[in-house]
């Protein structure tokens, strides 16, 4: 079985009650903005663009759309684990 390149640990912040909308997806954002993954060449690149459109998301579905995309970027060749 193959290792993730890099390691995000999101699911206290999903699970968390006590956390806005906006408190939730900033939170998410910090931590993908400190990860090493965001300096690891083209898919660092892309990341970057992708983590700064969910920073600027308005809403549930704006979140979830670039979470999505975010989601596939980091599954390419085993590169970001983002969950629990």
């Amino acid at each position: 079985m193959r290792r993730w390149r890099h390691i995000v640990k999101i699911g206290d912040v999903l699970d968390s009650d006590e956390l806005t909308f906006e408190q939730r997806r900033d939170a998410i954002v910090a931590r993908l903005q400190k990860s090493l993954a965001m300096k690891d060449g083209r898919k660092g690149e892309a990341l970057t663009d992708l983590v700064a459109d969910l920073a600027d998301a308005d809403d549930e579905d704006e979140y979830d759309y670039f979470m999505e995309d975010i989601y596939d970027l980091a599954d390419t060749d085993h590169f970001l684990w983002v969950g629990p």
